[in-house]
């Protein structure tokens, strides 16, 4: 009997009720695709606005570490000092501690926290008949302080730890005005360096916000506000880890309360977010900026805001992953809705956003946290809902894991959502790997789970990839053309639902030409028996021209640009490496040398290496010796550095990857084995006298070099032991020596002689000659003339004599 085809609409209606039904006892929780992992909101008792609030986090394998402002003591603004530890999984409070310093009516509040495997390090602000930095290390096990510091008259802002020491930032106000003051000390808290800026760039008031600091193998990276009331300016600056000193600043967006909030950053870009303004004077807007690490020049800036002026307005927090920016702020019409942004790092473009409008506001100033994890951010701040009452919010949401994401339409079956990136009990999203193959899921609320993973969907029913391949579907990497299946998990009766993505006369394919990249066209889904489960698919609204009402399109960050290829060695330099061993003092320091190829002859815009004393690269060594640069395909380690890390006489490996301006890394190169040397290489000097000599007489030249033993590398004067050690002096006239120490040359002409002095050291495998001017040139003078005394008779008897002769008759 032949079977009835049934209306679109009765097939559309008929799965909506039986996939909602299925979804419901499957995943009870997942009625709203943009669900949070978990939130928690407490009112700790007697909380008041503006008091407290969450201000910094940080995590690791299984707690959430928050600090912030307590209010639970009998005075009217009296806020306290809080510390939490929660489980990540649900949020839930494991331990906590306050401090209440009881000194007066006035703040105490930990502002920022960051962490190692045994220790919490926290920066804030007790209140002690003036504002005062207070430092603090805590057990994480129990969170009992085991030492403080109290110091600086003004406000810890934001700490950051790297390595065996930590880097801190506030500010001071000593002088009566507050001015930023960074700080680096080791894990005891003690204090290394300490500087407070000077006015020497705007005045400064009460506008004066350091806000946020960054470290990374080389320089740390502080940013906030300078300014007077009520203009401020965003300032960035690049100092030196090992005293503080400037290398470079910038003072950028100026107006009123504006200011930089956050900062965050990669490999060789800063990202900043902050307040801006739209140019009314209580309208303010989110700013979000990527600045070179080199220059701390602009990439690129953007800006956001709710269209209705109000100038609590602002972002609050960034974190920068491999691909996007995750920022998190207030919005809305009287700031007071939690808002979190998902950006592209390549171009600032918006990914995402969501705005929750029963919550309530970040505070003005407060440098609320984004944590994070390998999957997940953290957010904190505080809540006023539902009313005045100030509490402490914290969301666990999931990070944008795959490539693929926006919304395709359908007319019979509505949205398909191709990725879930605010969290929610499900996590799902497409992706596109390196070969250009698909895998994951899509989600329709009336059909279900679209699936592209081939132990999924099992075997497409036709070419393409019906046979032994791993996939259903890929897009071709040259012409961008997507082929395949994706498959409706869900298929019912007489219906497989296979979903083709390619036909003869129809298909998708992706338009690189923008970015991100956005997929274009139609798909299509049909039998006999039902032709309009899903039909025809669309992919973006230009398709349709309907972009103006609605703008929906599937997009993806996918790079079809191909990577730089693994660097090598060049031909010039087959060891991979040179050495200078005769500049400085005590020191030998290597060249390393790489090669660039990109199959598209893109420039090279980084490269990262590292230096380590084995050859396994596989995980990060906290030992290695690590540094990013630019366009360079060589790399000289800083002097100091390179002393205080090398050994002599010892192996060594190291590692390079490139990466071109599509912001594409290339593998690691192979691991390039050297060896230091045996000891320091002569370090040759002397002086001659007299500075100016005569031609013709004796020039002494003093020999003060030094040289190193083996082993031990101890330095001692090499003209004490000339052992092992060959001598050469070249006057520069022609003339040599080969004495060990002080000796003696006359130069016969005048002029000026380049002196060299070249000490060869025979305790080397391929002995090491170390040459060096020393005080050269030496400026010659010409000898003195030569007098004859002659008698005044003489004299007289020869001028008559010829006045004789001139006059003769």
């Amino acid at each position: 009997m032949k079977k009835q085809k049934y209306n679109p609409s009765f097939i559309l209606i008929f799965f909506s009720v039986f996939f909602t039904l299925a979804v419901f006892f499957v995943f009870s929780n997942f009625a709203n695709a943009q669900e949070l992992i978990w939130e928690q909101v407490e009112n700790i008792v007697g909380g008041k606005q503006n008091d407290e609030a969450p201000y910094g986090a940080v995590v690791d394998n299984t707690y959430l570490y928050l600090v912030g402002s307590d209010f639970n003591t009998p005075y009217t603004y009296d806020s306290q000092w809080r510390v939490e530890k929660r489980d990540k999984s649900n949020g839930s409070l494991v331990s906590f501690k306050v401090i209440n310093f009881l000194d007066s009516g006035l703040t105490d509040l930990a502002a920022g926290v960051a962490a190692d495997d045994n220790y919490l390090y926290i920066i804030g602000t007790r209140y002690f008949g003036s504002f005062n930095w207070r430092i603090e290390k805590r057990r994480k096990s129990d969170l009992i302080v085991e030492s403080y510091k109290h110091a600086n008259t003004g406000e810890g802002r934001a700490i950051f730890l790297s390595g065996d020491y930590l880097y801190l930032i506030g500010t001071d106000a000593a002088s009566g005005e507050d001015r930023w003051r960074i700080e680096k000390r080791d894990k005891a808290l003690n204090l290394i360096w300490g500087l407070t800026v000077a006015d020497d760039r705007v005045e400064w008031n009460d506008m004066v916000t350091p806000s946020s600091i960054y470290v990374d193998e080389n320089y740390l990276y502080a940013a906030g506000s300078i300014g007077t009331t009520p203009n401020s300016c965003w300032r960035i600056e690049k100092r030196q880890k090992t005293d503080g000193s400037l290398v470079g600043g910038s003072t950028g967006k100026c107006g009123e309360f504006v200011y930089v909030a956050s900062i965050s950053a990669d490999q060789n870009y800063l990202y900043l977010a902050g307040r801006d303004q739209s140019g009314a004077s209580n309208d303010s807007i989110w700013r979000i900026e990527k600045r070179r690490k080199s220059d701390l020049g602009i990439e690129w800036f953007v800006t956001s805001n709710d269209p209705v002026a109000y100038w609590q307005e602002k972002a609050t927090a960034i974190f920068a992953d491999s691909n996007y920016l995750y920022i998190s702020g207030n919005s809305g019409l009287e700031g007071e809705g939690w808002r979190l942004e998902i950006r592209l790092k390549s171009n600032g473009n918006l990914i995402f956003s969501e705005t929750s409008a029963e919550h309530s506001e970040f505070q003005q100033g407060i440098k609320n946290s984004i944590a994070q994890d390998g999957d997940h951010i953290y957010i904190a701040g505080p809540d006023y809902s539902p009313s005045s009452d100030s509490r402490w919010r914290i969301e666990k949401r999931t990070k944008l894991k795959t490539n693929v994401s926006g919304f395709a339409w359908s007319e019979n079956i509505g949205w398909i959502s191709f990725g879930n990136i605010s969290g929610g009990t499900v996590s799902y999203g497409v992706d596109i790997n390196e070969a250009g193959e698909f895998s994951g899921q899509a989600w329709s609320e009336n059909i279900g789970w679209i699936s592209f993973d081939k132990a999924e969907t099992g075997t497409p029913p036709v070419e393409p990839y019906n046979g032994s391949e791993t996939y259903v579907a890929k897009v071709d990497l040259e012409t961008r053309k997507v082929t395949g299946w994706a498959r409706a998990l869900s298929y019912g009766s007489d219906w497989d639902g296979w979903i083709k993505l390619s036909g003869p006369d129809y298909g998708i394919w992706i338009d690189d030409s923008v970015e991100p990249a956005e997929f274009m066209n139609y798909t299509w889904s049909a039998t006999d028996t039902y032709p309009a489960v899903i039909g025809w698919i669309s992919f973006n609204c230009r398709n349709n021209d309907w972009c103006v009402a609605s703008d929906y399109k599937v997009i993806t960050t996918f790079n079809f640009n191909s990577p730089p290829e693994k660097p090598g060695v060049p031909a010039e330099y087959p060891e991979g490496e040179t050495w200078n061993n005769c500049q400085t003092e005590g020191l030998s320091v290597p060249t390393f040398y790489w090669t660039y190829s990109d199959p598209e002859s893109d420039p090279q815009t980084g490269y990262e290496i590292r230096i380590d004393n084995d050859s396994d690269f596989a995980t990060q060594d906290p030992e290695e010796l690590t540094y990013s640069g630019g366009v360079s395909t060589s790399y000289i380690p800083i002097p100091s550095v390179w002393a205080d890390w090398m050994n002599w006489d010892t192996n060594y490996w190291w590692v390079v990857r490139v990466k071109d301006d599509h912001e594409n890394w290339s593998e690691w190169s192979d691991a390039n084995p050297f060896k230091s040397p045996l000891h320091a290489s002569p370090f040759v000097d002397f002086t001659h006298l007299p500075q100016s000599p005569i031609a013709g007489t004796p020039v002494d030249f003093f020999d003060s070099s030094i040289c190193y033993s083996y082993p031990g590398n101890a330095p001692y004067n090499c003209k004490d032991n000339c052992t092992g050690l060959v001598y050469l002096w070249d006057f520069g006239d022609g003339n040599f020596s080969s004495d060990c120490d002080t000796t003696s040359h006359a130069f016969l002409q005048a002029g000026p002689y380049d002196v060299k002095l070249s000490i060869t050291d025979n305790t080397f495998p391929s002995p090491e000659i170390c040459i060096k001017n020393g005080d050269s040139p030496v400026g010659v003078l010409p000898p003195l003339p030569k007098w004859k005394e002659i008698t005044p008779l003489m004299f007289l008897k020869k001028f008559f004599a010829s006045i004789s002769n001139r006059f003769k008759f």
